[in-house]
């Protein structure tokens, strides 16, 4: 058996560096939102003050708690996805829908998965009811 060799022409590019620049960050984002209890006796919406609601992503967690309207509000969010879910008290359930209750003085209300920007959101309210 007999080899035979060719001559191979050959030729390199030169390494090039590529730069990534981070773009300017905007503000940053907020999430709101206001948990309420309807009225047995009227239908009424009467404002829930006291519940603390929890906004985590993978940088960590913030928390807020219900003032006497209702409303609660976490500012200064950097961007990402947050996970929002309030801690309600037991005497009370949610308004159609499943009652996610276990036993215990508390249950977790799941209020979204809520990608957050450089805009306030205004999540849908939490509307409840008396068990």
């Amino acid at each position: 058996m007999s080899t035979t060799s060719l001559p191979v022409s050959t030729t390199t590019t030169p390494a090039s560096t590529t730069t990534t620049v981070p773009d300017v960050p905007g503000e940053p984002g907020a999430l709101a939102g206001r948990i309420v209890v309807i009225d047995p006796d009227t239908g009424e919406e009467v404002a829930l003050a006291g519940v603390r609601v929890a906004a985590s992503t993978i940088g960590g967690r913030v928390e807020a708690v219900t003032d006497g309207e209702g409303r609660w509000t976490v500012a200064s969010l950097p961007s990402g996805i947050y996970l929002v879910v309030a801690d309600v008290p037991a005497a009370y359930r949610p308004v159609g829908g499943l009652d996610p209750w276990l036993g215990g003085p508390t249950w977790p209300a799941v209020l979204g998965l809520v990608p957050v920007a450089d805009a306030p959101i205004d999540l849908v309210d939490l509307r409840l009811a008396l068990r």
